[in-house]
């Protein structure tokens, strides 16, 4: 059975260190997402060309993802950077928000609305789903490179699953 996990970095550059060893360890394959607010990016990466993120065209590849232009708009969060499987959800759903993408993964709606107010204030958000066997995996590893509010979730209970650290 397939679990989610939600976890919330205070940047792009820990939540790419994250990523970097789950996909090393092969813990979830194509089932990563990550968002970042276009202003909060721009304030983080002061070194990147102006003309790269006023592109339309992806400027990033962050561990064999590519994070798509500035011109990806999201209700109640603005331009964005995003990419992976939760910019699917956010194109084809009639809401177009990141509350209603994240209910879509069996997230709470206090808890999805939470999130989205951390993304707000400029976090760096990661949305990973995975079999159940590796969850508890993805959990440790997110939460050893400074992920915050991280959490399990399924589709079928209307909480969150207790989240459980390896000593």
């Amino acid at each position: 059975m397939k679990q989610t996990i939600v976890g919330v970095f205070n940047s792009e550059q820990q939540a790419e260190l994250a990523l970097k060893e789950i996909s090393f360890d092969r813990l979830a394959n194509e089932e990563i997402s990550i968002l970042k607010i276009k202003q909060q990016f721009e304030k983080e990466n002061d070194d990147i060309a102006p003309n790269s993120l006023t592109s339309t065209k992806p400027f990033k590849n962050l561990q064999g993802f590519t994070i798509q232009g500035a011109n990806f708009e999201i209700t109640d969060l603005g331009e964005t950077f995003i990419a992976g499987p939760l910019a699917d959800r956010i194109k084809n759903s009639t809401a177009q928000n990141l509350t209603a993408a994240l209910i879509s993964y069996g997230v709470t709606k206090e808890e999805a609305k939470e999130y989205e107010n951390l993304a707000k204030k400029g976090k760096t958000l990661l949305v990973i789903e995975t079999n159940s066997v590796k969850a508890s995996n993805v959990v440790n590893i997110m939460s050893e490179y400074g992920g915050k509010s991280v959490n399990r979730w399924n589709k079928n209970l209307n909480h969150s699953l207790k989240v459980f650290k390896s000593p």
